[in-house]
């Protein structure tokens, strides 16, 4: 695969997951995230997965003692 190919389905995923990111935005993230070993979908998950906030923790209430 070459690297237009890679950064090109780095770019495509990345628009798929998260539809507000621009094509110059994800072409650039691409280019920072290249790595050949690396598949360019999963490179692209993994980004965003990094991205996402954790969900909050939540801690159980403690009953009143009367």
């Amino acid at each position: 695969m070459t690297r237009d190919e890679w950064l090109d389905q780095f770019s495509d995923e990345l628009i798929k997951l998260r539809p507000h990111v621009s094509h110059k935005l994800a072409r650039t993230l691409a280019l920072h995230t290249y790595s050949q070993s690396e598949h360019p979908r999963e490179a692209a998950r993994d980004y965003h997965a990094r991205q996402t906030p954790a969900p909050p923790v939540v801690t159980p209430k403690r009953a009143k003692r009367g």
